[in-house]
């Protein structure tokens, strides 16, 4: 590893200007080439960030290119991990903005989203990883509206727990210090559906303390007017075992959809989002 002091010399280079987004880790930078670059903070926890960094480059390492992943183009301490940038920002961000447009969303568009999140999340798990702090602001959307996922910063892989947290809408309720699983992914990705067929997180007109509260007595949002809201219920109450097995539900109810709307678009298949 580098000395600290160089990378933080190199750190308070950045033009703040083109500083686009912040987070727990550091700084998102837009940089001149049209990439973006994720940098450690210079004057908080600079080690701490520093490893959580370097463990975000160690999962793109354990991952294969996929649709459902950014681009990673380089990493080192001193720089940081240069990524591909998405321009049209986060889903979290574009749900209100496009719900309240002169063209709404979709029900295609939703499922698509949520199919998206769920293969996102069953690339992770089948690698071994464990994303922590699913949400809908972990995902980017691209040129065709398709989702990427992002920030593993907090993951957890290899027997190593990571620093993530999942926030309270997304929190299956357990002990603090209980690790993330696969069933902590699978419950946040019961909210990160809902907030896709809503627009909204859920209980969004109540406190955290509350929503704790009736989380921990089992009480959910009413899905049963939601498309896939079955499927979000199962997340919610731990009886969906794995992303696949949502990532095939919800493909399910996108082919159904399409066929209602379009009979011959059930005849028409996706190609391989995998690429070698």
């Amino acid at each position: 590893m580098p000395p600290a002091s160089s990378v933080r010399a190199r750190i308070e280079q950045i033009d703040r200007r083109n500083v686009i987004s912040a987070g727990s880790t550091g700084l998102i930078e837009h940089l001149p080439c049209g990439n973006v670059r994720k940098c450690v903070y210079s004057d908080r926890d600079y080690e701490v960030c520093l490893r959580d960094l370097e463990r975000e480059f160690r999962v793109y390492q354990k991952l294969p290119q996929h649709d459902r992943l950014l681009q990673l183009i380089r990493y080192s301490p001193e720089e940081g991990l240069v990524l591909q940038y998405m321009p049209r920002g986060n889903l979290r961000d574009h749900l209100p903005k496009a719900a309240s447009a002169a063209t709404a969303i979709t029900l295609h568009e939703r499922l698509q989203w949520a199919c998206d999140a769920a293969e996102s999340l069953h690339l992770l798990h089948s690698h071994g990883i464990i994303h922590s702090d699913l949400k809908p602001e972990n995902f980017l959307l691209d040129s065709n509206s398709r989702l990427k996922i992002i920030d593993f910063s907090g993951s957890s892989f290899d027997g190593i727990v990571g620093s993530a947290i999942e926030s309270t809408r997304f929190f299956l309720p357990r002990p603090l210090k209980e690790p993330p699983t696969v069933r902590t992914d699978l419950f946040a990705l019961g909210s990160t559906i809902s907030e896709i067929m809503t627009s909204r997180p859920p209980y969004d007109d109540l406190s955290d303390d509350e929503v704790e509260a009736r989380y921990s007595q089992q009480i959910f949002p009413s899905v049963q007017e939601l498309p896939c809201g079955q499927l979000i219920m199962d997340c919610w109450r731990c009886e969906v075992q794995t992303a696949e097995e949502a990532m095939k539900r919800l493909k399910a109810e996108l082919e159904s959809a399409l066929a209602a709307s379009d009979p011959a678009s059930s005849c028409r298949s996706s190609p391989p989002t995998t690429r070698p």
